[in-house]
């Protein structure tokens, strides 16, 4: 059966419009108290002001203008709140995901999962955006049995966050694959995918950088002494050290006494 449209007297439309332009509060609000179909009201407005030759400003510039003091302070405060979730859930998107392109690349499932444990701390519409999945499919995703293949996995994981712990954090995928592999059936590679996708990195030490650069065409400087130290004659040996001393912002070479 053909649903049928409500029709509005052409009276209450111009009441209803008139109360937006006066009262200040939002069309979705002065909706829901009348009653009328959401997004009905704005339509209003914009043919009544296109019969009288009106120009309706964006809402960005009416918002000064039209809104009281009030309100302009609640919007603020709510964006600003919005702006420090977001913040904070790229931060943590980082320690799980690492870039942005590992972060969209993900599969939806550790997408999803990222977004169940965090969900007592930011809104579930937020991390969906961010992470650009849909709020129907992780709740779907909720409601979904799980797969003998997640439960193959995070088993998996398990034993590959024992191992790694174990070595604390030294060790990549190949070391943890043959760490793992007569315990647990599994591949290199899929040791390596999971690891990338739950954020589980070896730490790695920074190689030596050598910055003097020598050049071999010089000769060394002659060993005179041969590490023959011993005191000798005036006529002998003399060894004499070098200091830094610091006078102001000045800083010196200072010869020591001669031996």
């Amino acid at each position: 059966m053909k649903k049928q449209m409500r029709e509005y007297p052409e009276v209450f439309k111009e009441q209803a419009v008139s109360l937006l332009r006066s009262s200040g509060r939002s069309a979705a609000d002065i909706e829901r108290e009348l009653g009328i179909t959401p997004g009905l009201l704005s339509r209003w407005n914009r043919l009544k002001a296109k019969a009288a030759g009106e120009v309706i400003a964006p809402r960005s510039n009416r918002f000064l203008a039209e809104e009281p003091l009030a309100e302009q302070v609640k919007q603020l405060e709510r964006e600003n709140a919005r702006l420090r979730q977001e913040k904070e859930i790229l931060k943590k998107q980082w320690h799980r995901f690492g870039s942005a392109q590992h972060r969209l690349h993900a599969p939806k499932p550790v997408r999803y999962d990222f977004v169940e444990r965090h969900r007592s701390e930011f809104e579930v519409s937020l991390m969906c955006d961010l992470l650009q999945i849909s709020r129907s499919g992780y709740y779907d995703w909720r409601t979904r049995p799980i797969s003998q293949r997640e439960m193959a996995n995070q088993h998996l994981l398990d034993k590959i966050k024992a191992a790694y712990e174990a070595n604390r954090g030294c060790y990549g995928s190949p070391r943890i694959y043959h760490e793992i592999k007569d315990e647990i059936p599994c591949s290199v590679n899929r040791v390596a995918r999971l690891m990338r996708q739950h954020g589980i990195r070896g730490k790695q030490s920074k190689r030596y950088k050598t910055t003097t650069q020598q050049n071999k065409n010089h000769p060394a400087a002659p060993n005179h002494l041969a590490q023959d130290f011993q005191r000798q004659p005036a006529s002998g040996k003399v060894v004499r050290g070098y200091h830094l001393s610091t006078f102001g912002r000045r800083r010196l070479v200072v010869p020591g006494r001669g031996d």
